[in-house]
């Protein structure tokens, strides 16, 4: 069978995450462009995952985790 036939209407219709993605993209350039603060950075996905590392650690030892954020 060949490639899907899609209606013209249809064609450049996007899925949600790549709108995302798309958007994402948009404001890093945006950023690079003005010279501004690229979000989310390091320092977020730093506190991100000692967040998801706490909550392992909690998971196996069946106890609260005192974490600063």
């Amino acid at each position: 069978s060949g490639p899907k036939l899609v209606h013209k209407s249809q064609r450049w219709r996007l899925h949600t995450r790549e709108r995302r993605t798309l958007l994402v993209l948009g404001d890093f350039l945006m950023a690079v462009a003005e010279n501004g603060k690229i979000t989310p950075d390091f320092s977020d996905g730093y506190k991100c995952q000692r967040v998801l590392d706490a909550v392992m650690e909690s998971s196996r030892s069946r106890k609260w985790i005192d974490i600063q954020v």
